[in-house]
């Protein structure tokens, strides 16, 4: 392509090259209406250049300064009323290399992106301009570095502005550049950021354009990054494709296309991608930031934390990064470690709520319920302190939101004791996003701890209402139903839950629970076989379809089931103790095993917390069988004491009778 005809937009342009600073330039004035003919780069152009004829020859002028010379720029005069009502909300600052051409971005390196409210005001008051008119003036450079203005945590800048030479500023909005009031106050804001006002031009470009050192895939490159910066994913993965099929080898493009994929949740790509830009010399920390969050998603948290360390090498005051490299460290048990990163991301941003909110959940997953509150209290201060319309609004992630962070404090305060608050904080975050189906099935499952089945039935109506897919919301109803003695309804709700989660386990085992209390052996049957299918290593499926082999009187399943529970889980008391049982009592000899069952109930009760009186009544059955009478009676009168259901009262006496008499007690067979 011509490098003219890119240059002056005869053929439709990839997108606008980054431009740097280059020395404040007095043009002379100029007709604004030269012959058509001689002009490049006419008014209805979007050439960033202009080429018109001066005399015996040709000018060559930024289009910016040409409008303005031409009196053709819009707007109103310099107003600080305007910029402060503009900036008066915002809550995120990005500073990018290069200028600014209308009201975008031309440069796509980030040199700062902060939500510092502390930094935010004082860039903010480093910004005061000068409403003299005779300030007003126009700089014939585009200026830089540039700086977008976010506000209410939306993805679009509310204003974007260039800085010029460090005493002037352009705002699109307005018709000319206005002077800067207090250049020293910039000028120190920029050096604490280790950020310069202005480049020094390149000397081997007067224009310091850089045009003609732009391949094709470095255009594509660029334009994809300006795609993610708005949040067009698809258009900017779209363009790093474009550019890598040109180039294999631009590890601009390789890089930001991994990063898409991280965000995408394509892992694998996401390493590919980062790992070949990295090979090819792409040295920056947000690549090595997504490599690691992939390789930890792969499994390979080793070379996800050397990622964390490399990107904490280039930028240590990166909070991001501590942040991450806490996540990953707490995931394999480096709780210690992870803390103190949770600790060093919260000095360094602190006005960014997710570190305090994650380091608030590992105390909760610790069981340090007062350090969680405290923590995950410190997450919520430091959303509202953003002063948005609407709490609601921050959001740190797609699953992490002000109302997770009320439901999180309100598990903290429910494992305190504390059930009011509790209550308060499940019922504030329904109200911060009530849209939201998850926020509903943790304050209904609240309910339900709380032995509160109506308030939990209308919570997980909710839910489902909000997400007709969510199978644990129906399992959860269904729970809650049964609870209030509503068999029919929690039938039906465990079977919606089998129609969504046809893989999932429990709404099998609770509607297996029903057809068995209802004598529907079969059913109950054909439900346990498909939990033992898909849970094979969880040993409650056979313990519950051992109840309904006894149920029908077949020993050899009964206890072929209970072997296979109590093999997954040794010191589970109730499967030992119903192994016992059946080995003490069963009517068929072939299955009686007294030795076993006395030495099944003796682990029971040594495993248990407390004694209970089901098991001293096992282990009084197991001595009768080894004909031990004597024990047997001991142990049953200890059972009957602590015994406090009376519908049961009238099995032990009997069965004491019989130890009495010096015979054991035998189960009957189902009719």
């Amino acid at each position: 392509m011509n490098f003219f005809q890119r240059l002056f937009g005869r053929k439709p342009r990839l997108g606008p090259p980054p431009l740097e600073a280059a020395p404040t330039v007095e043009a002379a004035p100029i007709d604004p209406k030269p012959p058509s003919r001689l002009l490049i780069g006419p008014p209805d152009s979007a050439a960033p250049i202009v080429v018109m004829p001066m005399g015996e020859g040709t000018a060559l002028i930024d289009r910016m300064a040409y409008e303005y010379q031409a009196g053709l720029t819009p707007g109103p005069v310099p107003a600080q009323t305007d910029l402060a009502e503009a900036l008066g909300a915002v809550d995120r600052v990005r500073i990018l290399a290069g200028g600014m051409m209308r009201d975008q971005a031309l440069g796509t390196e980030v040199l700062l992106d902060s939500r510092s409210r502390t930094e935010i005001d004082a860039l903010r008051s480093a910004l005061a301009i000068s409403d003299d008119p005779a300030t007003f003036h126009h700089c014939a450079c585009l200026g830089g570095p540039t700086i977008e203005f976010f506000a209410n945590h939306g993805p679009d800048p509310v204003a974007t502005v260039s800085l010029h030479h460090g005493h002037g500023l352009r705002w699109s909005r307005w018709r000319h550049d206005a002077k800067l009031l207090a250049p020293a106050a910039l000028a120190s804001w920029l050096a604490r950021h280790e950020l310069a006002a202005d480049a020094a031009p390149d000397p081997n470009d007067p224009m310091d354009l850089h045009l003609l050192g732009l391949t094709d895939a470095e255009r594509l490159a660029r334009r994809a990054e300006s795609h993610s910066r708005r949040g067009e994913a698809r258009q900017a993965l779209d363009d790093c494709d474009r550019a890598l099929a040109l180039d294999p080898t631009a590890a601009q493009a390789r890089g930001l296309r991994g990063l898409i994929h991280r965000e995408a949740g394509r892992f694998p790509e996401a390493e590919a991608d980062c790992s070949e830009a990295i090979a090819l010399g792409l040295a920056h920390p947000e690549v090595f930031l997504a490599r690691a969050v992939a390789r930890d998603a792969l499994g390979r948290p080793d070379e996800a934390l050397a990622d964390c360390d490399a990107a904490l090498k280039l930028a240590p005051q990166h909070a991001a990064g501590y942040n991450s490299r806490a996540l990953i460290r707490n995931r394999i048990g480096r709780s210690v470690e992870a803390l103190a990163d949770f600790a060093k991301a919260m000095q360094l941003d602190p006005d960014w709520p997710l570190p305090p909110a994650n380091r608030g959940m590992t105390h909760l997953n610790a069981g340090r319920f007062d350090r969680a509150v405290a923590d995950l209290t410190e997450a919520i201060r430091r959303v509202e302190r953003l002063n948005l319309p609407d709490p609601a609004l921050w959001r740190g992630g797609p699953d992490v939101s002000i109302a997770a962070f009320y439901a999180l404090r309100a598990r903290a305060h429910e494992a305190q004791g504390a059930i009011d608050p509790a209550l308060d904080d499940y019922t504030r975050a329904a109200e911060l996003d009530p849209d939201d189906p998850r926020v509903y099935l943790s304050r209904g499952e609240f309910h339900l701890r709380a032995g509160e089945p109506d308030a939990a039935v209308a919570d997980f109506t909710e839910a489902v209402r909000l997400r007709p897919d969510l199978a644990i919301g129906y399992v959860e109803r269904g729970r809650a139903r049964l609870m209030t003695g509503a068999l029919d309804d929690a039938l039906d709700d465990f079977s919606e839950a089998v129609r969504w989660a046809p893989d999932e386990p429990a709404a099998y085992s609770y509607r297996a629970q029903i057809a068995r209390a209802r004598g529907d052996l079969d059913d109950a049957l054909r439900d346990l076989d498909r939990v033992v299918v898909l849970a094979p290593d969880n040993p409650i499926g056979f313990l519950e379809r051992s109840a309904c082999w006894a149920a029908r009187g077949d020993h050899e399943r009964h206890r072929a089931d209970l072997e296979t529970a109590i093999g997954l889980a040794p010191d589970w008391p109730l499967a030992c103790n119903s192994l016992a049982w059946l080995l003490a009592t069963c009517p068929d000899p072939r299955w009686r095993d007294g030795p076993r069952a006395l030495e099944l109930a003796r682990h029971a009760e040594r495993v248990l917390p407390e004694t209970r009186p089901e098991v001293l009544d096992t282990l009084a059955a197991a001595l009768a069988e080894c004909g031990d009478f004597a024990q047997a009676r001991s142990y049953e009168r200890q059972a009957l004491d602590l015994l406090d259901d009376p519908d049961r009262r009238p099995f032990y006496e009997q069965r004491l009778a019989l130890y009495e008499a010096e015979l054991p007690w035998r189960e009957a067979d189902p009719p």
